[in-house]
C-alpha cells in the first residue's frame, strides 16, 4: 500500500506516518530506492491501530514505542494508566484549590500596629536546598521533612541557649528569610533566621552559647495579617492574606522597599501554648 492508502485505512495522516518512521516507531515495510516512496503492508495495520489509540490517549511517544516492543505491553499500559490517574488527581486538586480561591477570596484583615523595641535571640541557618532533580514524590516528602526537622532543631538551640544564659523567651518564635551570605541577591539558598523574643540580664553580650546571637528589633509601625492553620488547601502556595499584606506594604512604602527580608513570620499560640496559625508582619516605618 502507498502511504496515502495506509493513511486512509488507519486514520493516521501521512505526516504522522513519516514522523513515526523518523522516530523508529513504525517504519514502512519497503521504501522504493529510486523514488523514496514508502510502502506499507496489511500486517502493519494492528501496530498502526494501537499507535492511533495510544496517541489519542495523549501518551508520549516513548510509551507508545514501549507498548509496541515490550514483552508485556499490557503491563506497560497498566503502569501508564496509574501515572495518568495520579496526574489527574493532582490536577483535580489544583482546580479545586483554584475554585476555592475564586469563590472564597480573602477575608483576612491587614492591621496597622505600633510595636515597641524587642530584644531577640537568633540563629541563622542556610535555607534547606531544593531536592535533587528527578526526585520521586516520596523522596521530596522525605527531603522536606528533613528540612523541617533542621529548622525545628535551630529553634530548639536558640531556646536552650537563652534558658542556659538565665533568660526567658517572652513570646512565640518567628523566622524570616535573608539574602545569601555571598551578597548575591540571586544566590540560593538564602539564609533562614530562627528567632525568639527574649528577656533577661544578658548585659552587653551579643552572643550566647552554641552560636546563638542577640539582636534588637527597633520600635516600628508594622502591617500584619493573621493566617489560621487549616484554612488554605495544600495546592494554594500563597495563603489568603499574604498577597493583601504585600499589596498594602507596596502602597505604603513602594515596590522597591517591599522585599522578602522585611517579612517576619510569627507563630500564633492559644492559651495552652498550642499552635493555631501564623502572623505575617512587615515594618513599614521606624518609630
Amino acid at each position: 500500500m502507498t502511504i496515502g492508502e495506509f493513511a486512509a485505512l488507519t486514520g493516521l495522516t501521512p505526516k504522522a506516518l513519516r514522523h513515526y518512521d523518523s522516530k523508529g516507531i513504525l517504519s514502512p515495510a519497503a521504501v522504493d530506492p529510486r523514488s523514496g516512496y514508502r510502502g506499507y503492508a496489511f500486517g502493519q495495520l494492528r501496530a498502526a491501530g494501537l499507535i492511533g489509540v495510544l496517541r489519542a490517549a495523549d501518551l508520549p511517544l516513548a510509551v507508545v514505542s514501549e507498548a509496541l516492543t515490550a514483552g508485556d505491553p499490557l503491563g506497560t499500559l497498566a503502569r501508564e494508566r496509574e501515572r495518568l490517574l495520579t496526574e489527574r488527581e493532582a490536577q483535580d486538586a489544583a482546580l479545586a484549590a483554584a475554585e476555592w480561591l475564586l469563590e472564597q477570596g480573602s477575608t483576612a484583615e491587614v492591621r496597622r500596629e505600633q510595636v515597641g523595641p524587642q530584644r531577640f535571640a537568633y540563629l541563622d541557618l542556610p535555607e534547606w536546598p531544593e531536592p535533587a532533580e528527578g526526585a520521586t514524590d516520596a523522596e521530596r516528602e522525605a527531603h522536606e521533612a528533613a528540612g523541617t526537622r533542621e529548622a525545628d532543631a535551630g529553634f530548639a538551640r536558640v531556646f536552650e541557649a537563652v534558658r542556659a544564659a538565665g533568660g526567658d523567651v517572652t513570646g512565640p518564635w518567628w523566622f524570616q528569610y535573608l539574602e545569601s551570605a555571598t551578597g548575591d541577591p540571586d544566590a540560593t539558598p538564602m539564609t533562614l533566621r530562627c528567632a525568639w523574643p527574649v528577656a533577661g540580664d544578658f548585659g552587653e553580650a551579643e552572643r550566647l552559647g552554641d552560636g546563638v546571637l542577640l539582636g534588637v528589633l527597633p520600635a516600628a509601625t508594622e502591617l500584619s495579617v493573621d493566617i489560621p492553620h487549616g484554612m488554605t488547601p495544600p495546592q494554594v502556595t500563597l495563603p489568603p492574606g499574604q498577597l493583601e499584606l504585600f499589596e498594602a506594604v507596596i502602597e505604603e512604602i513602594g515596590e522597591e522597599r517591599a522585599t522578602l527580608e522585611g517579612l517576619r513570620t510569627v507563630g500564633r499560640l492559644d492559651a495552652q501554648g498550642q499552635p493555631i496559625g501564623l502572623t505575617l508582619r512587615f515594618a513599614v516605618e521606624a518609630a
